[in-house]
């Protein structure tokens, strides 16, 4: 049933203006820097808390997100009091996957995908087709919601070629691209938590804050070689050899009707977000980074703030045909992933506690030694340049894709990454490039049920056994620690991050 509309807009109509006053006021008042701009969001603030024109909760989102873009306040003096910059941007991000997911916009557009002609003109289009949609959603949504997600429309896409028998070759292959295009979306800072306590952890750490577009720009390569990687190796291993026929006339189930008007305000929302996280790289092109416009930008328009303002959007704009008139209800955003969210809180602050207690320069300093003297041998030997810097990369790379296999991959990254950028400091080396291919390398585990939950819930189908999901892994994941070394020796350096 559809709710009356109501006067909240005008509320925060009134707020926005009581902070345009208590601007001008202070700035008239000739209060120096930055006061009048405070000033002015902690009058909106308490407007909005006033009349409660929004819940509480996102109108405490709202004013800290404004603080910083407004306000000129650091993110780390602001956000800080909330844990971290990090915490904010996974919460904000998880909201508007749930603006999705309560407006029935993802399976939409996965059903709309999935119908096309191309797709099911062959098995091995069927296969790319759900990896790359999959890819797509868990890059910016959790690879576990997208794999939850996707499985009742794979099974059903399944059932219409005639292929959902227990003795089913297409089926594991599915199954498998199922769970690995969903764990291969490595390529924003926010589709998997690992990126999120690997970008924390290199700018607690060296002081260096990689971009949204910069994240974009290195680990998108990976995703796309890794995604067409994992096609070839389903189709050398399930349709090799294999009688695989699809049906003439496929009947799959299209999208029930147009898009409501809060689906596509969450499109919107979501596009507007998106370009937020974006615009500081494409201003950095345009004027070059050194440029007053451009370092302000960046200082501001961080991706936590733009999070929590596609947040407080999802309660701001008025729709029609929802119970409450707007995108979401407080009720349903607050009713996201908050053990995921507490995992990237408990995360970082294991690699804080590595550092602070020295346990991380310690372990660093001896595996260092190992790895220099490993170094010395190839050198004398064999006549080598230095290889030092591969080396640790490769060993610690080699170690968190082993750990991811037994553990999480954001606990295994926890534990492994502090380490490494330890063994790199120690060895008198950058540690960006060992740490972002750390970090990128522990979404690879793919050879286990347990091993990340896109696993378990694919092999939870029935169609996927252990012996098939670790006969095919296993080349993912040497496969992976190549590609990983090899893309980081690449990319990195022509981004200034090496």
């Amino acid at each position: 049933m559809t709710k009356p509309a109501d006067n909240s807009l005008w509320k925060v109509l009134v707020a926005v203006l009581v902070g345009v006053l208590v601007f001008v006021a202070c700035d008239v008042g000739g209060l120096p820097d930055s006061q009048p701009a405070v000033a002015a969001v902690f009058g909106l603030a308490v407007t909005l808390w006033v009349t409660e024109a929004l819940p509480l909760t996102v109108t405490a989102f709202l004013a800290a997100a404004m603080l910083v873009v407004v306000g000129g306040i650091s993110q780390k003096s602001v956000f800080s009091q909330f844990g971290s910059s990090v915490i904010l941007l996974f919460i904000g991000s998880f909201v508007l996957a749930k603006a999705f997911e309560v407006n029935g916009v993802h399976e939409r557009i996965a059903r709309w995908i999935l119908s096309k002609k191309w797709v099911v003109k062959s098995p091995a289009n069927l296969i790319l087709a759900v990896g790359a949609v999959c890819l797509t959603f868990s890059l910016f949504i959790s690879n576990t919601a997208t794999t939850a997600m996707m499985l009742p429309i794979v099974l059903s896409l399944l059932k219409a070629v005639g292929h959902d028998k227990a003795d089913s070759k297409l089926a594991p292959a599915m199954l498998l691209m199922l769970t690995w295009g969903a764990s291969f979306a490595v390529g924003t800072p926010v589709s998997t938590p690992p990126n999120a306590i690997g970008l924390g952890m290199i700018a607690q750490e060296t002081g260096i804050n990689i971009s949204f577009g910069q994240w974009m720009l290195f680990a998108m390569p990976i995703s796309i070689t890794m995604l067409l990687i994992g096609w070839s190796v389903l189709k050398l291993i399930h349709l090799r050899n294999a009688d695989i026929e699809l049906p003439d006339n496929i009947d799959i189930q299209k999208s029930p009707g147009p898009l409501s008007s809060a689906g596509k305000t969450v499109i919107g929302i979501f596009f507007a977000v998106l370009l937020m996280w974006l615009l500081p790289d494409i201003a950095a092109m345009i004027k070059g980074k050194d440029h007053a416009f451009v370092q302000a930008l960046d200082q501001r328009l961080t991706s936590a703030a733009a999070a929590l303002i596609g947040l407080a959007l999802c309660f701001i704009i008025p729709v029609k045909g929802t119970e409450s008139g707007r995108v979401l209800t407080w009720i349903q955003a607050k009713n996201i992933d908050w053990g995921t969210v507490m995992l990237i809180g408990g995360g970082l602050a294991l690699g804080a506690a590595m550092f602070e207690s020295g346990l991380a320069a310690t372990m660093g300093k001896g595996v260092s030694a190992v790895s220099t003297s490993l170094d010395g041998w190839l050198m004398g030997s064999f006549n080598l340049p230095s290889s030092t810097v591969f080396l640790t990369t490769l060993f610690s790379v080699i170690l968190v894709v082993v750990a991811s296999e037994l553990a999480s991959n954001t606990a295994s990254v926890s534990a492994i990454l502090p380490i490494v950028i330890g063994i790199a400091q120690g060895a008198g080396i950058s540690p960006i490039g060992p740490a972002l291919a750390v970090t990128i390398a522990a979404s690879l585990g793919f050879m286990l049920p347990v091993s990340t939950p896109p696993n378990a819930i694919a092999y939870s189908s029935g169609y996927l056994s252990a012996k098939q999901m670790i006969k095919a892994g296993v080349w993912i994941d040497i496969i992976g620690i190549i590609v990983v070394m090899a893309l980081t020796s690449l990319i990195l350096p022509l981004l200034g991050l090496n």
